[in-house]
């Protein structure tokens, strides 16, 4: 882009009202919740598709999620997998 971080972090926070972090991680858990809906990734782990995805650490991923979604990656999973 040949900016600095200073003034990405400025354009997405102006943008989207959200820091660098949290934007990425909300691309993450967009991209989770891709998978979850996939029957390709029915065989792997919620943690597996998590660190796929991004995620360095189960914590980090369990907080961004519940936080950006309002529910837990396994209620997630049910939901768009249609697994009740």
């Amino acid at each position: 882009l040949n900016i600095s971080q200073h003034t990405l972090s400025q354009t997405l926070n102006m943008h989207f009202g959200q820091s660098y972090f949290e934007y990425i991680n909300s691309l993450r858990v967009k991209e989770v919740q891709r998978c979850f809906a996939d029957s390709a990734y029915s065989g792997m782990s919620i943690l597996d598709i998590a660190l796929a995805s991004g995620f360095s650490s189960k914590a980090t991923f369990n907080a961004t999620f519940k936080r950006l979604t309002g529910i837990t990656p396994s209620e997630s999973r049910s939901a768009l997998s249609g697994k009740k």
